[in-house]
């Protein structure tokens, strides 16, 4: 997989694991889904995210993209993320934090079905674990089962709605070269 889609996808896999394990109110995918996304809100999710990486110069993005929520919600930096995130016209960091993750999702179906990629089938990766003599069965069997439940929360994740996904591209552009930068 090409590695700004690989970007892309642990985002939304940091996304998913932060939202649903932070001690902040917990997000879920069907939380993310309840608006549709408009231009303007795409553009507010990219403005406010850029203001974010411009104003807190101790914040760097990891590759997976984890950590952006408890970042914002720590006492030394709620305030200023909570003035950065409402001059976008978001409530809080969760509200934008929702929003941000949809237009990621949507982001992300974009670009495999633009580069026409499919994730590699779940039977061909089980094949090659149960025919790895690295690993011993009780690994084969974990693994196997990790990647079962993964697969499918991935799928889910990466099937944005047309209107979500027309909605993103005037900026994919801009997002491209976003994440570029900190791939």
């Amino acid at each position: 997989m090409k590695p700004l889609l690989s970007y892309c996808l642990g985002m939304l896999l940091a996304g998913f694991v932060t939202t649903t394990t932070a001690q902040a109110p917990a997000l879920t995918v069907p939380a993310l889904n309840s608006e549709p996304l408009s231009t303007e809100i795409v553009a507010n999710v990219f403005n406010a995210y850029e203001d974010i990486l411009n104003q807190f110069a101790n914040y760097k993005p990891s590759a997976d993209g984890a950590g952006i929520t408890e970042f914002l919600q720590a006492q030394q930096n709620m305030a200023k993320a909570q003035s950065i995130i409402s001059k976008h016209g978001f409530k809080d960091a969760m509200d934008w934090y929702a929003k941000f993750m949809a237009v990621m999702k949507a982001y992300t179906s974009h670009k495999i079905s633009a580069a026409n990629q499919q994730m590699p089938g779940l039977e061909q990766q089980i094949a090659q674990i149960k025919n790895n003599s690295n690993l011993t069965e009780e690994q084969k069997a974990q693994t196997i089962q990790m990647i079962s439940a993964s697969q499918g929360m991935m799928q889910s994740m990466m099937n944005a709605s047309p209107a979500d996904i027309k909605a993103i591209q005037p900026f994919i552009g801009k997002f491209d070269a976003l994440l570029e930068r900190y791939k």
